[in-house]
């Protein structure tokens, strides 16, 4: 059994139905509550800078990440106990912190995944793709 093997199948695992709907939701959230903010907030108190640092401090890097970092992290070995598969993978001639190694990483590959869609859509929602758009 390869490392590559073994992140494949984790990657794998990380990436089933329910998870992914989490992670979406996750996406989106913060860009929701920019739109709401935009709404009902007054048109010289929004700017897009303001506006982006905030949010992308406190729910991106402040919320999101905890629960994407919970939903995820927690799933590295879970997905094994419950298939009944961590057997199999502890009587392999493979060091368990490599077995851990390679889960950690999918799960990190899949976390900043996530937190940089989540980062690019608050910047679409709070510049907008015009001002995006632009150079300088």
């Amino acid at each position: 059994m390869s490392d590559f093997y073994l992140f494949r199948n984790a990657l794998k695992d990380l990436l089933l139905a329910k998870k992914l709907l989490t992670g979406g939701l996750i996406i989106i959230l913060p860009s929701l509550i920019a739109i709401i903010g935009q709404h009902f907030l007054q048109a010289g108190r929004f700017t897009p800078e303001i506006a982006y640092n905030r949010l992308a401090e406190v729910l991106i890097f402040g919320i999101t990440l905890i629960l994407v970092a919970v939903v995820f992290f927690t799933g590295i070995l879970s997905q094994e106990i419950e298939q009944k598969t961590i057997v199999y993978l502890l009587t392999r001639p493979i060091p368990r912190w490599r077995i851990l190694l390679m889960k950690f990483l999918a799960a990190f590959l899949v976390t900043t995944v996530i937190l940089w869609l989540s980062l690019l859509l608050l910047a679409l929602v709070t510049y907008g793709p015009a001002h995006l758009a632009k150079p300088g």
